[in-house]
């Protein structure tokens, strides 16, 4: 479930970032920050890397869409 979890994380973080830079939010919407509490140790840091880098990709890329 690992993979399959980690893609639906990111699905939310890509949906939640297109609906945040709407123009009608960008103002009310600060900040969106990405926090996880996984295990490391089991899941491998490499993994961890990956995944934090394909979330920032996904924010980015919403964020700049509707701008």
């Amino acid at each position: 479930m690992g993979i399959a979890n980690a893609q639906r994380a990111l699905g939310y973080i890509r949906i939640i970032a297109e609906f945040i830079s709407q123009p009608e939010w960008r103002d009310v919407v600060q900040v969106f920050g990405i926090m996880n509490e996984a295990h490391v140790s089991v899941i491998g840091r490499e993994q961890m890397i990956s995944l934090y880098a394909l979330a920032i990709f996904s924010l980015r890329r919403g964020l700049t869409r509707n701008m």
